[in-house]
């Protein structure tokens, strides 16, 4: 679902955002030209959208970079326009297609019929979004806002699906972080370009966000688009310090007696509500 973007749209100062969308498809946009960009941003006290259309703050990155982000910017500046009078299905369609999603979708799919499969998935999220007739930023706004709403919930006894992007600067008693498996994290595209530095930082970020204990699962298969695929753990399980691991499997003994003790402890908590 390309929700940066269209969070983008509705609100020009979402730096968030701005870092997801302006990084995906690959526009050419790294890492140094982003930390560079937030520098200027902080110096002009604007956000990093506003920074990247500023011709000032383009005259002090290098050409191909300067280039890269006003390309970008002038994506989002068309479809701004477009959302004051287009009903937001229409804009979602539109922005699948100007973003570069598309492109970038028919460029990694085999087969024509994979890429229509996989298209259908972006037409199901503009369909989500063909309620009543109206346009606007406003009623984009106002859209997003419940599709975003279990990413902003509050504190409490819940449960929380989000991205690790998403889970920068957040802490959590219980973390489980699925999919565990190389070429899912890291990506197989960080792989194909080099980027696994960046994968890694983003394992460790989520990772950290475990205040009290951190469960991780891969599978050993996959069926994706028909195919069934044999997946291998990530690389970056064996770069985690064995000693604060536990292994489902490894040691079946110390397994079962852990689950005899979880199983006592959560009968005693039961008898010691009903004496209540």
């Amino acid at each position: 679902m390309r929700w940066p973007e269209l969070r983008l749209l509705a609100n020009p100062d979402d730096d968030a955002a701005f870092l997801r969308a302006v990084q995906s498809p690959n526009r050419g946009v790294g890492a140094g030209t982003l930390a560079k960009l937030g520098e200027l941003a902080n110096q002009k006290h604007l956000p990093l959208a506003r920074a990247a259309e500023s011709m000032t703050v383009a005259q002090q990155l290098p050409a191909r970079a300067a280039n890269a982000l006003q390309g970008f910017s002038a994506i989002v500046q068309g479809l701004r326009a477009d959302a004051r009078t287009l009903p937001p299905a229409e804009l979602v369609r539109r922005l699948n297609e100007r973003s570069g999603l598309l492109a970038a979708l028919r460029a990694t799919c085999k087969d024509e019929a994979q890429f229509q499969a996989r298209r259908r998935n972006l037409d199901e999220l503009a369909d989500w979004f063909d309620g009543p007739k109206t346009s606007g930023p406003g009623e984009l706004a106002a859209a997003l806002a419940l599709l975003s709403h279990a990413d902003k919930g509050e504190a409490g006894n819940q449960v929380r699906l989000m991205s690790m992007h998403a889970s920068k600067g957040l802490e959590f008693r219980f973390v489980f972080i699925v999919g565990v498996e190389d070429g899912n994290l890291p990506h197989e595209a960080s792989l194909e370009e080099g980027r696994i530095d960046e994968e890694r930082r983003l394992f460790y970020v989520g990772i950290t966000r475990a205040k009290e204990r951190l469960w991780l699962s891969y599978a050993k298969e996959a069926q994706r688009w028909g195919e069934r695929l044999r997946l291998s753990p990530s690389r970056f399980l064996d770069e985690l310090p064995t000693d604060d691991l536990l292994r489902d499997g490894a040691d079946p003994e110390a397994e079962a007696a852990q689950r005899a003790a979880r199983r006592r402890a959560s009968f005693a908590d039961i008898q010691a509500l009903l004496a209540d």
